[in-house]
């Protein structure tokens, strides 16, 4: 019964994220009495059978597939060709917004990648890419972020890397919404609906780890419900 009847009130075509508040409070409505230990071990059942997956800690969601961004985008690749060339031990993560692609409202004509290293490198690793043939803008910020436009198909933006920054070079998804999110209040990259329609249609296709969404959301103080309504 629980499997047969409570699973399908849990998730639907619209809803693919549920807590373990929201289901303790299903079965509770359900006038079926569980301890908290017994719907634990459903839990961890229905994860071991493939039946929901885990979306972040106290989250669960129906969706078995992660997004993997586009190892092969043409302006990503150039970028990180000219850092591995002349500065091969620089740390630094990388975004593009062409890796949302697929998730837009509208499609797209000019695309960012935001590219984030540490302070001190910002001033020549923008030269070099300059000298590689790109467009690039050196983290703009106050009247050069409301006057901001994206020029051409590709712009390269410099930001500072933060000590919440992923410590792998491509950032994972969840940075990446967060990220977007926040510098399209800064730049005014695209409207916000367009942003929300990215969200909304990535996350019913591919599971999100909401807890670590959160997480980056919080450490850029972003509220993440304006992210995570979206989505649950």
């Amino acid at each position: 019964y629980v499997v047969g009847e409570l699973l399908p009130k849990l998730f639907g075509l619209s809803r693919h994220y549920v807590d373990i508040v929201t289901i303790q409070q299903t079965i509770e409505a359900e006038a079926i009495h569980y301890e908290s230990t017994t719907i634990k071990r459903y839990l961890q059942e229905w994860q071991s059978e493939g039946r929901i997956h885990d979306a972040g800690r106290g989250w669960y969601s129906d969706l078995s597939e992660t997004f993997s961004a586009d190892t092969h985008i043409e302006s990503v690749d150039s970028v990180l060709a000219t850092i591995r060339a002349d500065f091969p031990l620089l740390e630094h993560t990388i975004w593009s917004t062409r890796e949302l692609t697929p998730f837009f409202h509208h499609l797209p004509t000019r695309h960012a990648t935001f590219l984030m290293v540490d302070r001190d490198a910002i001033e020549p690793i923008a030269a070099a890419l300059r000298d590689a043939g790109h467009r690039v803008a050196v983290h703009p910020l106050g009247d050069l972020a409301k006057a901001f436009t994206l020029e051409g198909e590709d712009t390269i933006i410099l930001r500072p890397r933060l000590s919440s920054d992923h410590t792998s070079t491509r950032a994972p998804i969840e940075q990446t919404l967060v990220d977007l999110h926040l510098e399209i209040q800064k730049l005014g990259l695209f409207e916000g609906e367009e942003f929300r329609h990215v969200v909304r249609n990535l996350s019913s296709r591919y599971r999100l780890n909401l807890t670590a969404l959160k997480r980056y959301a919080e450490r850029r103080k972003i509220d993440p419900v304006a992210i995570l309504s979206a989505i649950i």
